[in-house]
């Protein structure tokens, strides 16, 4: 089983500009973004994520996020399926 099947699509999420989003991420979870490009900072994270339309971020610990919209953005949020990892 590939990487990909491993994970659930949870929710897509279409954001304003400039909006912000608290994820509280399970680790494995995906941030993909589908349209646009966003600000992601994740707690205990020296460095900041510019992930644009194409990318994506895998959380790798339990630890809140804050998303933030350059422009208008859509996301999808990918969640590792139990005992998956």
């Amino acid at each position: 089983m590939n990487e990909m099947q491993q994970h659930v699509l949870t929710r897509t999420i279409c954001l304003d500009h400039e909006q912000l989003l608290l994820l509280e991420g399970k680790p494995g979870t995906r941030i993909r973004v589908i349209h646009g490009g966003i600000w992601l900072t994740i707690d205990n994270d020296l460095r900041d994520h510019f992930p644009r339309t194409g990318e994506e971020v895998v959380i790798k610990a339990h630890r809140r996020s804050i998303i933030e919209s350059i422009g208008k953005s859509t996301i999808e949020l990918l969640e590792p399926l139990r005992g998956a990892l």
